[in-house]
């Protein structure tokens, strides 16, 4: 019998499905360093820092960092990989994700649609006119889309989607719920609805501790999305 966990991916010719059984499944799974991303931090120094590296968990961390007015930059992703393979799929697409990751550990937002939502209103990309068109929305959609249909943290991306079918999400009563890729728009609008980010663990993956390179501080952040 399948995991509640567990997404499976069922062949049938020349489609691949994506099936979710029950259970909150990952989408984007946690990499080490190939799913950090760096923050700057200012106004800070190193009794404060030796503090906040202290605090065992990395939401209670931020809080702290937070509550001493302490300001986060994004600085940059950990990874080459992740680096080029954001590049590749969107210019803006890295910012957009690290700003919506901050907004989640911050506290500000928990899911991916409630993240956006606050990045678009600050629009750190100063593009003109988002009231009247979801420009962040839209670069967050093909995001998960990517991940959903091919793309992953530690391997280069071609651009190549390989699915050619789409979602079978089996829900707790048994109903079934089908997601097609030739539906692209509603196939995007399951990702950006669905999905939420967690902190996975600190240890195993090489992130939550404040660090100083040439005298300034910085803390890497992780990125795991999961569907909900």
């Amino acid at each position: 019998m399948a995991s509640r966990d567990d997404i499976y991916f069922c062949e049938k010719g020349e489609e691949s499905w994506t099936l979710q059984i029950g259970g909150d499944s990952t989408l984007i799974n946690a990499s080490g360093d190939s799913t950090n991303f760096i923050y700057k931090l200012s106004n800070i120094d190193s009794h404060t820092a030796d503090e906040a590296n202290a605090i065992d968990r990395t939401l209670e961390m931020c809080d702290f960092l937070v509550d001493r007015n302490i300001n986060f930059v994004f600085a940059g992703v950990a990874s080459e990989t992740l680096h080029n393979n954001l590049t590749i799929l969107d210019l803006g697409i890295e910012r957009i994700i690290a700003e919506s990751i901050l907004k989640y550990y911050q506290r500000k937002a928990k899911t991916l649609d409630e993240a956006v939502a606050l990045v678009s209103r600050e629009d750190p990309l100063h593009i003109k006119g988002t009231s009247s068109q979801p420009m962040y929305e839209y670069k967050v959609k093909q995001f998960l889309l990517a991940f959903a249909l091919g793309m992953t943290p530690g391997t280069p991306w071609n651009t190549q989607f390989n699915a050619n079918g789409g979602y079978i999400v089996v829900k707790e009563d048994g109903d079934l719920v089908c997601y097609h890729f030739f539906d692209r728009n509603d196939l995007e609008d399951y990702l950006y609805f669905n999905t939420r980010f967690e902190s996975p663990s600190r240890s195993r993956h090489k992130y939550g501790k404040i660090y100083q390179e040439n005298g300034e501080f910085f803390l890497k952040l992780n990125m795991q999305v999961r569907f909900r």
